[in-house]
């Protein structure tokens, strides 16, 4: 009996130990698991280590010792010291695992191991076919597919494509939750695109009841968008645009053809610009009341008989019987807008020539406001942004880009590029700019020779800097002379 007692005790402060033992090893885990480095989730415990899954484990890593087979689900044979043993010796190779792991860690350096952890979780490819890139992936998953619903072009009354879009979108918002809604799920209209509109639907058929009863729009000749176009269709092309608020261009089209005007407003998208021009109104021509009875309107009949450039006269037009409404700071007259005897219009970019362009002195200065005097003539009128000539020996001054401030000397011109010597300690190579980010550079005393102009030829010294001009007396100290700095060289 005490045998059996003293047996007892000793299994029950065997198992006790056991018990102490796999606490403190899952506790030691625990820590790793807290403090030590990412590495992949340990596979499931047994309630009971066994040793022969310590002698297996060693056979895989590094032992190449005597092997013996044991079976998981048999503890028949095996001596309670030699299972102690093997859980001992199991405990503590993956003491020693652990600790290899954190000296692997320890030798990396901050970079590597943020490579390390970005490349192991951060950039972790998600589940996809085999060899297939995953941002193929995600952009066929935008492609449309049979599933999603066909694009329909709509003819439409051109000007009058977003009034139907805004009517289409209250019609399906006020039949949304009524028994017979709109089966479309979008309407698109694309800026600059005159005279159609796109819908969204599955069929045809819910196009046609979706545009029932909308006058603006034409239901004989609906069209669906190809599935390999759709995407193209509803492609955005950013907009660059090749000229900017100031600039001067010319007219290729209209009765303005080869007239200078200066850009107003530049809307991309939509294609259109604002130009400032000099208008040709015809003064000889009677309006109103004041035709004579059977008289027919007469329209252009040629550029030769175009009537001559002239700034608006208001009063001379309602003497002539036209009739001028006001509309803020802008006179209304024949569907046109004037403000400062200048003609303000709407034009596409179809019909402007914006590259290339020399206004002369004359042309400039047939730009200027009469409320202006001649102190603001070339302050006033925008020639800052006119194309200027650029040769080697200029010297300039950055107005665009990361430099601006920095002056230089123009070395060479090649096409659209210019590259200048910039004066400044810390750069020592020249710095290649596109024209439009430089300007002419003038000090006062500065001498110079005049290259364009009323006074192209005469040499002289600044006397004063403006914005986009210069003020050069001639070598005599008799006369002043007001030039463009565009006109003006510097004389080395």
């Amino acid at each position: 009996m005490s045998d059996h007692s003293s047996e007892d005790d000793e299994r029950y402060s065997g198992s006790e130990e056991e018990r102490s033992e796999e606490e403190e090893e899952e506790r030691f885990s625990e820590e790793f698991e807290e403090e030590g480095p990412p590495r992949k989730k340990p596979k499931k415990k047994r309630n009971r280590p066994r040793g022969c899954d310590f002698i297996l484990d060693d056979v895989d890593v590094d032992d190449d010792d005597d092997e013996e087979a044991y079976d998981d689900g048999d503890d028949f044979g095996i001596d309670p010291q030699e299972r102690a043993e093997a859980e001992r010796a199991m405990r503590e190779h993956e003491t020693r695992r652990n600790r290899r792991g954190r000296v692997l860690f320890e030798d990396l350096n901050e970079d590597e191991l943020e490579r390390y952890v970005r490349e192991r979780y951060e950039e972790a490819p998600m589940r996809r076919p085999r060899n297939a890139p995953a941002e193929v992936v995600s952009n066929q998953s935008l492609q449309p597919s049979h599933r999603d619903p066909n694009l329909w072009i709509v003819k439409c009354q051109p000007g009058a494509e977003q009034e139907v879009c805004l009517h289409l979108a209250r019609k399906q918002f006020l039949l949304f939750e009524t028994e017979k809604p709109l089966q479309i799920t979008s309407v698109v209209h694309k800026n600059g695109l005159k005279g159609m509109i796109y819908i969204e639907a599955y069929k045809k058929s819910h196009v046609l009841v979706a545009i029932q009863g909308v006058s603006q729009l034409n239901g004989l000749n609906i069209k669906m968008v190809p599935l390999s176009e759709m995407q193209d269709t509803m492609k955005v092309i950013r907009y660059k645009p090749q000229v900017r608020k100031g600039d001067f261009v010319r007219l290729a089209k209209t009765m303005y053809k080869g007239d200078l005007a200066q850009v107003d407003w530049v809307n991309g998208p939509e294609n259109k610009i604002n130009l400032k021009l000099i208008p040709r109104i015809d003064y000889t021509k009677k309006r109103g009341a004041l035709r004579e009875p059977g008289e027919r309107k007469r329209g252009f009949i040629g550029f030769k008989n175009r009537p001559p450039l002239k700034m608006f006269d208001a009063a001379k037009l309602r003497d002539l019987g036209g009739r001028i409404t006001e509309d803020g700071a802008f006179q209304y007259f024949e569907r046109n807008y004037y403000m400062h005897g200048f003609l303000f219009r709407i034009f596409t970019f179809e019909d402007i020539i914006c590259e290339g362009i020399q206004p002369s002195l004359a042309e400039l200065k047939g730009f200027q406001s009469r409320a202006l005097d001649d102190d603001t003539e070339f302050e006033r009128i925008g020639v800052a942004e006119a194309p200027v000539m650029f040769v080697a020996g200029d010297v300039v001054e950055m107005i665009e880009g990361e430099l601006v401030g920095l002056t230089g000397v123009v070395q060479k011109v090649a096409g659209n590029k210019v590259t200048i010597f910039p004066k400044h300690d810390d750069l020592e190579e020249d710095v290649e700019v596109c024209p439009h980010e430089i300007k002419k550079f003038f000090k006062v005393a500065d001498r110079v020779k005049i290259i364009g102009g009323t006074y192209e030829g005469e040499i002289g010294s600044v006397v004063l800097v403006k914005e986009n001009s210069l003020v050069v007396v001639s070598s005599d100290y008799t006369r002043e002379m007001p030039v463009l700095k565009k006109d003006a060289r510097i004389i080395v």
